[in-house]
């Protein structure tokens, strides 16, 4: 949430993106720009003739104005050389029209610094589009499903550094990998403002997120029964903040493999749900079939109404779907509006999941925060973290309740104060499978760490007093391949780099700033 190193080099990212525009040329584009213009700053091209000359590499600079004609390339740029359209001074340049934006079938296009507001259709139709750059941009309004729509994407969809609000499915990304979703404001919509379903390898980070009417993201398999299904796994959802989800959960996370780590989770009515089950209609499936294998740790849950929901059915399982290795560490979970925290519904087992080293409170120790429903008694049941710890201790193991002590919760900051006990109360992660020299080593699992699929640096990691970057996990193999040779005994703990002693639970490591989190643009 605050600079790091991952934004450092989508920075970095984006000005090799912007400089291969240079091996085309510049042409300046204007509402009253003439076709027969030479395309300079002073006899600017029309929109038009932009959209029908422009070649790989070359830019159009948007004067600001309102224009009346919507930027839809005739062709695709190529790698290092994409077609960018991006605006003399950001978001001045206001496509006004009903559908502003079409990059159908195209690839290797940046958008830059755009407006479009109080559309009756999509800002985007991106079907079939990949390798597509949104930046900057400036997006309220709109009347069409799936506001910006990217279905049978080709991959690399990167939307970074937009305010976006009151569409519909507002970033809509089906199929494809290498997305990258980061540095956005995605504010209100009548459904859910993030959607990604059968992708995979993405990250979504840094993110503002709040929608006080609906959920806010989901992560689903591809809705239709393809055979194979496309499943959505391998995706990082990190550092971001997640304020007001209203009639439903922040996430909705129907995928696997993937990492939930660093976001806060403020005043919603559900934090994060996890399901393996068909949905509200049959016709559905497999969208919700999957959820397995997710780790979701570091993560801070304020004044939830519920902090954690599962579900699960039977004919899912059945049907070909799968559940269950959903681990939860060094959260912290705490201030919840309602005694029910925890909710396992239809066929869920405690022992689908397992919560390790947890900081786990509502306001006094010894509530009943887990429920699922007993059908010998045709009521809910209710447990205690102790209970819990008690009957499950291969699944709940070393869970605390305390208050965390944050600097000041109500106004969202939630680093700790100084005196916390969830500073350098974190566990490591794994450990090491036997003992070795050199960049590969093999761990019990990898599910922990990602390399950045190419999007993002890779995690940094400690192993004993060794530190290194990792830059390739096979996950199969359950093996870390590291930037630096290093040396490791058999069961050594590894963990994410820390400041301290050892790992703060919650969000934020103690010494570093909570960011200042708004919804202005």
């Amino acid at each position: 949430m605050t600079c790091n190193l991952r934004s450092l080099c989508f920075v970095l990212a984006m000005v090799v993106s912007f400089s291969a525009s240079s091996f085309g040329d510049t042409y300046y584009i204007s509402p009253k720009g003439k076709a027969a213009n030479p395309g300079t700053q002073g006899k600017p091209w029309s929109l038009n003739k932009a959209n029908s000359d422009l070649q790989p590499g070359d830019t159009a600079v948007l004067l600001a104005g309102k224009y009346k004609t919507q930027i839809a390339p005739a062709r695709s740029g190529l790698a290092g050389q994409p077609i960018t359209y991006k605006a003399f001074k950001s978001r001045t340049a206001d496509i006004d029209l009903d559908q502003p934006i079409l990059l159908a079938d195209r690839s290797y296009i940046t958008i830059d610094g755009i407006k479009a507001e109080n559309c009756k259709g999509r800002w985007i139709d991106g079907n079939g589009a990949g390798h597509i750059v949104i930046n900057d941009c400036y997006f309220k309004k709109s009347g069409g499903w799936e506001s910006m729509q990217f279905r049978n994407s080709g991959g690399y969809i990167t939307v970074t550094n937009c305010f976006i609000t009151n569409g519909r499915d507002e970033v809509h990304i089906r199929r494809g990998a290498g997305h990258y979703i980061a540095n956005n404001k995605i504010l209100e919509d009548s459904h859910s403002p993030l959607v990604l379903m059968g992708c995979s390898e993405s990250i979504i980070e840094n993110n503002y997120f709040s929608n006080p009417t609906h959920r806010i993201i989901e992560i689903l398999a591809v809705r239709e029964e393809y055979n194979p299904i496309d499943k959505t796994e391998f995706i990082v959802i990190q550092d971001n903040y997640f304020g007001l989800s209203g009639k439903v959960q922040a996430i909705k996370m129907a995928g696997s493999n993937s990492i939930l780590r660093r976001n806060i989770f403020d005043g919603c009515t559900e934090g994060v749900r996890y399901p393996a089950s068909y949905g509200s209609k049959l016709s559905y499936r497999p969208e919700g079939w999957f959820s397995q294998h997710n780790r979701t740790y570091n993560n801070t849950f304020y004044g939830c109404k519920m902090a954690l929901r599962f579900s699960k059915q039977d004919r899912t399982i059945e049907a070909g779907g799968a559940y269950g290795d959903n681990i939860f560490i060094n959260n912290i979970i705490f201030g919840g509006t309602s005694t029910t925290q925890f909710d396992y519904r239809l066929g869920v087992k405690k022992t689908d999941m397992a919560f390790l080293n947890n900081s786990i409170l509502k306001d006094s120790p010894g509530q009943g925060l887990f429920r699922w429903w007993s059908k010998e008694k045709e009521a809910y049941h209710f447990a205690s973290l102790l209970d819990m710890q008690t009957d499950y201790p291969d699944n709940y193991a070393d869970n605390v309740e305390l208050d965390p002590q944050f600097v000041d919760a109500k106004a969202d900051n939630f680093t700790l104060a100084a005196g916390s006990k969830c500073i350098d109360a974190g566990s490591n992660l794994t450990v090491t499978s036997a003992a070795g020299t050199g960049k590969v080593i093999t761990v019990a699992d990898a599910l922990f760490f990602t390399d950045g699929y190419g999007l993002i640096a890779g995690d940094t990691i400690r192993i004993g007093d060794a530190k290194a970057k990792i830059i390739d996990v096979d996950y199969a193999g359950n093996r870390l391949t590291v930037d630096s040779e290093i040396t490791w005994a058999a069961g050594e703990k590894v963990w994410l780099d820390f400041i301290g002693a050892a790992p703060d639970l919650g969000a934020f490591e103690f010494g570093t700033a909570s960011q200042a989190y708004s919804s202005k643009p």
